[in-house]
Parts: C-alpha cells; sequence; structure tokens
C-alpha cells in the first residue's frame, strides 16, 4: 500500500536562489535516492559556498557551449543551472564522476552534465514524464536538492 504523502512545496514552477555566492562553489559529487513518495538529486558541494541556481522544467534540444545537441533520456525535464559553480576542474579537487547518471529509477532516468565553462554549470535531469518538483539546501556536507515528485 501506497503511504499517503505530504507534497507541500512540490510545483512546476521555476525555483532560483536568493543569495549571492561568495566565492566558487566546488561540486564535490551528485547522488540520487528513493524516499516513499519522491525521487532526490543531491549536488555536494566542497567547503561552505553554495552556488546562485535556477532550477525549472525545459524541453530539448539541449547543448552546452559547443552548441552540439546533447540527448537526455526521458520525456519530462528539469534544467539545473548553477552560477558561480566549477565542477570537472581537478586542480580544484571538483567532481570526478560520469557526467551521464542513470540511477534506474521510475521517475528518474538520467542525469546528464551539460555543460561546466566559466563558472556556469549546467545539468538537465530526464523524467518519465513532466513531474513536480521542489528544491532545497541542506549542511554537513554543504548541498542542494531536487525532489521529484513520484
Amino acid at each position: 500500500m501506497r503511504p499517503t504523502c505530504d507534497l507541500a512545496g512540490f510545483s512546476l514552477a521555476p525555483k532560483q536562489s536568493d543569495t549571492i555566492p561568495t566565492g566558487i562553489a566546488r561540486l564535490a559529487a551528485v547522488r540520487a535516492g528513493q524516499q516513499d513518495c519522491y525521487e532526490r538529486i543531491a549536488f555536494d558541494f566542497k567547503d561552505e559556498n553554495l552556488p546562485a541556481y535556477r532550477i525549472m522544467t525545459a524541453s530539448p534540444p539541449f547543448s552546452g557551449t559547443s552548441d552540439i545537441p546533447i540527448p537526455v533520456n526521458g520525456t519530462g525535464f528539469i534544467k539545473v543551472h548553477f552560477d558561480g559553480t566549477k565542477a570537472r576542474h581537478p586542480e580544484l579537487g571538483a567532481y570526478t564522476g560520469p557526467n551521464v547518471i542513470s540511477p534506474g529509477f521510475a521517475a528518474i532516468k538520467e542525469i546528464h552534465l551539460i555543460d561546466d565553462f566559466e563558472a556556469v554549470v549546467i545539468w538537465v535531469i530526464g523524467l518519465d514524464k513532466e513531474r513536480s518538483f521542489r528544491v532545497g539546501t541542506l549542511s554537513n556536507p554543504t548541498r542542494i536538492y531536487i525532489d521529484v515528485a513520484t
């Protein structure tokens, strides 16, 4: 039997931070997990710096600075735009994980790094269909999470 879910705060509306970064946020890890009523993607950052973010539903095609289309598995999409962030920069001790994460969940089909250029990092989350979501921040480790309603 499915548990009763409180989906307060979930919507299709864009979410963005209202803070100004105090330094460059270094992406450390991208993780995905499942709960009873949602699936979560967490973007972990080194130190305590969090980037400014804009997170919204989006439509393909997706491309980075090269303008070459990058396919993302799914039929619904959430675009994650971080300002003041470095991902693929080994000299900074930043993210060394995969560019494409396929967690094998019901809702989240793929998490794809689209761009990492001039302190802007863009990921696209491919979903099985358009779904509402919420965004929040946590510490220990410093992270931004996105919960996708299931």
